[in-house]
């Protein structure tokens, strides 16, 4: 996580965008730490490249779409991780 840390999120951005620029917030594996996380740095796209659930429940799903909505960049996208198999509908077919 501290690679977020790094990155105040009352901090400028680093440079004028260029017209039509997207400025992209990556982050992945919080495994249910999400609300630990200092605030996230400013962004027009909030990236979540998997693994923000422990063990892929129900409860911690609703957990983190909970803050994740919370989030002030315009769009987000999530990608499930080995960790979050309740997105994984064959996984449960097996």
């Amino acid at each position: 996580l501290s690679p977020v840390a790094e990155a105040p999120a009352d901090a400028p951005p680093r440079g004028p965008p260029s017209a039509g620029a997207l400025r992209f917030v990556c982050i992945s594996d919080t495994h249910m730490k999400h609300g630990a996380l200092p605030p996230l740095p400013h962004g027009d796209v909030l990236i979540h490249s998997g693994d923000f659930t422990n063990f892929g429940s129900l409860t911690e799903v609703e957990d983190f779409a909970s803050w994740m909505g919370a989030q002030p960049h315009r769009l987000k996208i999530v990608v499930p991780g080995n960790h979050d198999m309740i997105l994984d509908a064959e996984y449960y077919d097996e």
